[in-house]
């Protein structure tokens, strides 16, 4: 007779493999997302989840300045940069004709040309407004859901639990939304459409769909400038993969070789392109956004900042100096596991889009003493695998990390983010209407 045991069959990993189970488990990850938000909007400002449902985002007049859009943060899951992608998702660049702007002061401009913030996240919900009718904000709302949705359901599948294992799978996506801006998955930014990019480029990657792999990949370079980065990443994966086919005795595809690249960083191109034929400025975006936050791009002060800086990192809002530290600990101790359980391309898929999202928004916050970090961290999926493979043995350990991540979410990150409308402000260390 042939048993269940004789076969391999064993239950708990063949109900975490089964795709119901998984579409089930990242609804119910997103709807804890809400529900937290909700509640905590509810405790601490006494909003409810939308303050205006009839009263959509629009312009008045048609060409108001930015920062009279109306009703932008009508809803608690938009705040901080939603209302400049509701500025491009509403009226694009329209407001902004033809120039060469390579010596214009550039600050001013951006009142009513959003050039400091990337415009593939804006357009998705410009689509699906036009599909729809929806308002702007609920358009870009369920597109990021819907990333979401598609990034959790994709990371417990076979792509990564094969190599990780299916309990460290799990545990890697549970520290991922505890983490103390967990709860961005749920809201208007950009961060949901990044990650089902670069989660999206490498699951089509290993089932070798090179072309459609490096196009999701490519499209993150049109969400943010870090962006970039992920397509990269596609192209050394499949580098490494066409050096192996020949150390295999097989022949290079050349042709998927040469094609590659520039088809995995189609969106951060796109831009450049688009920046460069109507304004003479591919690098716009770059200039714009250090005029405006008024400070320097340095490889060198991101690495070896100013002793002040650190400080302000630690004790400032959501302390981005402590999560990038703990986030250093933990790639020190368990980055090299982690990608040991990966074969060398899709270790260079990995380890590349760990380097360039990483590097590319540390030297972009440096000189704003890291802010926003926090966010940025987000994307770092192999920060979460190298967690995982310390923690699983260790559940002290586990239980610390969760406690501190877990309370930083609740006390500090969540409630920075829905604070920020009007007039309430975050000041240090208190929240305040």
């Amino acid at each position: 007779m042939v048993t269940s045991k004789s076969r391999g069959f064993r239950p708990g990993v063949e109900l975490l493999s089964h795709p119901a189970f998984r579409l089930l488990f990242a609804i119910l990850l997103l709807a804890t997302h809400l529900v937290l938000i909700r509640a905590r909007a509810k405790d601490l400002l006494f909003l409810p989840f939308n303050v205006a449902p009839g009263a959509a985002p629009e312009f008045v007049p048609p060409d108001a300045p930015v920062q009279s859009l109306l009703n932008w943060n009508r809803m608690i899951v938009s705040r901080w940069d939603a209302q400049h992608y509701l500025h491009i998702a509403l009226r694009g660049y329209s407001l902004c004709p033809p120039a060469d702007l390579r010596a214009a002061e550039l600050a001013p401009l951006t009142s009513r040309c959003a050039f400091n913030f990337y415009p593939g996240y804006p357009v998705l919900g410009r689509i699906v407004t036009k599909l729809t009718s929806a308002p702007a904000d609920y358009a870009l709302f369920g597109v990021s859901l819907a990333a979401s949705l598609l990034f959790l359901y994709l990371y417990t599948g076979p792509a990564i639990s094969r190599r990780l294992g299916i309990v460290e799978t799990y545990l890697s996506l549970i520290l991922l939304n505890a983490f103390t801006t967990g709860f961005t998955l749920v809201t208007v930014q950009t961060e949901p459409v990044t990650l089902v990019s670069l989660l999206g480029g490498f699951v089509l990657f290993c089932r070798g769909q090179f072309l459609a792999g490096a196009l999701v990949a490519g499209a993150a370079g049109a969400f943010r400038v870090t962006g970039a980065a992920i397509g990269l990443a596609f192209a050394s994966a499949v580098l490494f993969n066409e050096l192996s086919r020949k150390r295999a005795g097989l022949p290079i595809q050349w042709l998927r070789l040469l094609a590659t690249p520039p088809l995995a960083v189609w969106g951060q191109l796109a831009v450049f392109g688009y920046f460069y034929f109507k304004y003479k400025d591919p690098l716009l975006y770059v200039h714009t956004h250090s005029a405006v936050y008024a400070h320097a791009v340095s490889i060198y002060d991101a690495f070896f900042p100013d002793p002040r800086t650190v400080a302000h990192s630690l004790t400032y809002n959501s302390r981005e100096g402590f999560f990038i530290a703990a986030s250093a600990i933990w790639l020190a101790l368990g980055l090299r596991g982690a990608m040991r359980r990966f074969p060398a391309a899709e270790r260079a898929y990995w380890l590349v889009s760990l380097a360039g999202t990483l590097g590319l928004a540390l030297v972009g916050s440096a000189g704003l003493a890291y802010a926003g970090m926090n966010r940025y961290l987000l994307i770092s999926l192999p920060l979460f695998f190298a967690m995982a493979c310390v923690l699983k043995r260790r559940p002290a350990a586990l239980l610390v990390w969760l406690v501190c991540s877990g309370w930083s979410y609740w006390c500090l990150d969540l409630p920075y983010f829905i604070a920020d409308r009007g007039k309430e402000r975050l000041v240090p260390g208190i929240w305040a209407p």
